[in-house]
């Protein structure tokens, strides 16, 4: 808008009292054109308020998701489950799908399925008994005659709460025990004798995995080991008492056993596992095993007795716990008495390198097993020589993991723990191209590894395998001197340029995790074999 004082604008100039009474005069007009302005759009606001809410209404009626049919919807409730075990938070399903809307609500109540897994903290639940065990009740309820999976940890786990009440407990075990002849997969961690002997007499004709971690007293009285379906245990034992005093004696049906998984913690732990020979009487109880996990104690050495060959047809996974006390050489004489042909996953730490080192055993499991693909080994058990021609015969390899006997002996220099360039040499040697399918590599870094020396071994594994797609490298920090081996993302997309997804992370293993005091505490995953 023009103005008689627009030269005037934006300068340090002084009007006169009569141009100070011609502007006062002039913006009166203007001031009024201006209200009545702001209530025509306000009015145009409110109107245009109310035809929003028309056409919003409107869409709402024809949406796609109020269309859907219900088994739709159910489906897509389904789908947005936990992969572990849900808990009564309502930010989480299966509960924040009943705040959407009544329809919704409805149609989450009447679905079976959302309701069949839960994570039931004991002293979570006691802190507020009047409200969350009618809850957990309902919940069970909600869950009809679908098989239920679910993990209860133990009275006196959730740090910042008062130990409750043993008839409390008995309580809440009765409420959860009324189902149990719908239980598929539980999970019962440090469970008291309480809750033991509340388990008694559950009556489970549709469990199929079970896994307890409590002492060894209190695995000896559950009746749960004698389900008929039962294919998937794992015992976890606290407390002096050894797993070799027990597991044998178990009543377990042991040619039914597809995965098995025994641990063992406490005093003296870890000389408190399994000795070789009764693993190798396990593993010939067990012929339909597919994961195999153990802590080994320090009678693992006597494997003189071990004579007959053991075909385990469908294993797939061999797992020896570390820390633990494991000779290198013992395990080679296990390994040559099992005949593993689906073998996929192997898993074997050892607490120092043999006299003399190992010769055949990476030739043997490479022979025996030819489809292992992920192999977690001690370096220092093999001389180069026999890793060379053992790493020849593993030609569908995809993940190495080289394990340390430092960390048993932290005052040893193992020579290619504490230079794991050596390795990265071997795996970039083209005479011949060992392990040609590796994707992931994950070794303990050093104060003698570079950033070129790891950048060349990438470049040289990428002219080795053309076919290498992705290269996932994980290193385990030595020290807080180790050397910075982190990539630009310039570095990275130049790889990527190059057809190449190339990852490095780098562990710390001084980092602690907080502990907190929530209806999550210890909620496991529901895949644990």
């Amino acid at each position: 808008m023009d103005s008689p004082f627009a030269p005037r604008f934006n300068t340090n100039y002084i009007p006169t009292d009569e141009e100070i009474g011609r502007i006062r005069a002039d913006l009166v007009s203007h001031t009024q054109e201006l209200t009545r302005i702001d209530e025509r759009m306000r009015e145009l606001s409110a109107e245009r308020d109310k035809i929003q809410a028309y056409i919003d209404s409107h869409k709402e009626l024809i949406s796609y998701p109020r269309r859907l049919p219900p088994d739709i919807v159910r489906e897509i409730f389904v789908a947005c489950l936990p992969s572990m075990y849900a808990v009564t938070s309502v930010r989480e399903a299966p509960l924040v799908l009943c705040q959407i809307c009544s329809a919704w609500r409805t149609i989450a109540l009447s679905t079976p399925r959302l309701w069949s897994s839960l994570h039931l903290p004991i002293d979570f639940v006691l802190s507020k008994k009047e409200q969350r065990m009618p809850a957990v009740a309902r919940w069970l309820e909600l869950s009809g005659a679908c098989p239920i999976s679910f993990s209860l940890l133990g009275e006196g786990q959730d740090w910042g709460l008062t130990q409750p009440l043993p008839e409390d407990v008995t309580a809440f075990s009765k409420i959860v025990i009324e189902s149990s002849n719908r239980w598929c997969n539980v999970e019962f961690s440090h469970v008291s004798e309480t809750v033991v002997l509340a388990l008694a007499g559950a009556e489970t004709p549709l469990l199929e995995s079970l896994k307890v971690t409590a002492p060894a007293l209190f695995l000896r009285q559950l009746d749960l080991f004698q389900a008929p379906g039962l294919r998937a245990v794992a015992m976890h034992t606290l407390g002096p008492e050894q797993l070799d005093e027990i597991v044998l004696d178990m009543p377990l049906r042991w040619d039914r056993l597809t995965h098995l998984n025994l641990d063992s913690t406490g005093p003296g732990s870890p000389s408190q596992g399994l000795s070789l020979g009764n693993v190798f009487i396990l593993l010939e109880r067990c012929p339909q095993l597919v994961s195999f996990a153990f802590r080994a104690n320090s009678l693992l050495n006597q494997a003189d007795s071990i004579s007959n060959l053991i075909s385990l047809p469908f294993l797939k996974s061999f797992i020896v716990f570390e820390p633990g006390i494991v000779e290198a050489s013992s395990i080679a004489r296990l390994f040559e008495q099992l005949f593993t042909p689906e073998l996929r996953q192997l898993h074997v730490p050892t607490i120092s390198p043999p006299t003399p080192p190992l010769t055949n055993f990476l030739v043997n499991i490479g022979t025996m097993s030819p489809l292992l693909e992920s192999l977690s080994i001690t370096l220092e058990s093999f001389s180069p020589t026999a890793l060379t021609g053992g790493l020849k015969c593993l030609a569908s390899l995809t993940k190495l993991t080289t394990l340390s006997t430092a960390r048993y002996d932290p005052w040893g220099q193992p020579a290619y723990a504490s230079h794991p360039e050596n390795l990265f040499a071997l795996l970039a040697s083209s005479e011949p191209v060992l392990c040609p399918q590796l994707q992931e590599l994950r070794v303990q870094s050093s104060n003698t590894l570079s950033k070129d020396v790891l950048t060349e071994f990438i470049h040289k594994r990428m002219d080795l395998t053309p076919q290498l797609r992705k290269l996932k490298i994980e290193m385990q920090r030595s020290g807080w001197s180790a050397p910075d081996l982190s990539f630009s993302e310039e570095e990275i997309q130049l790889f990527s340029t190059q057809g190449l997804d190339f990852s490095l992370i780098r562990d710390d293993p001084w980092g602690l995790m907080p502990v907190m005091t929530t209806q999550r505490t210890g909620l496991p995953t529901m895949n644990w074999f």
